[in-house]
């Protein structure tokens, strides 16, 4: 007698009993793992919206200095791409980030200088605080 009842040998397969353990068994493991994912894909937004801002304040600063002229950094209408005046590519922000950012956007001078702002990034339930210092031009996250 085998384990799996009394099939001869050559009986292949399974039973609807054992394919819906199965099946059972796989939901309640996707249910487990689902929100974990969810976070995670979340967490990652944050930290690629995140990488994206400090890319964008960087470059706008050091073509603000290089160029000894002012340079405007704002959202597009759309709000989900960063524009600088100087004409460098607007760069994207992850999908479904929201920037907190001026509509007049933030303006870097050519001494180094910018229009400070305190802002923050929202992604789902997340939000990052964020400082743009005014006399150096650096953005400094908070906790």
């Amino acid at each position: 007698m085998s384990a799996i009842g009394n099939r001869s040998a050559n009986e292949a397969g399974q039973t609807l009993l054992e394919l819906l353990v199965a099946l059972a068994i796989m939901t309640m493991v996707t249910g487990i793992a689902a929100p974990a994912i969810g976070r995670l894909l979340a967490r990652q937004a944050m930290v690629e919206a995140q990488a994206t801002l400090a890319i964008e304040v960087a470059e706008a600063h050091a073509d603000a200095v290089a160029h000894a002229a002012a340079v405007r950094l704002a959202l597009a209408p759309a709000g989900n791409r960063l524009v600088a005046s100087s004409g460098r590519p607007d760069r994207a922000l992850p999908a479904g980030a929201v920037l907190d950012w001026p509509r007049d956007g933030v303006v870097f001078y050519g001494d180094g200088s910018v229009s400070a702002w305190d802002g923050a990034i929202h992604v789902d339930a997340a939000t990052r605080r964020f400082h743009l210092d005014a006399t150096r031009g650096r953005l400094e996250f908070g906790a």
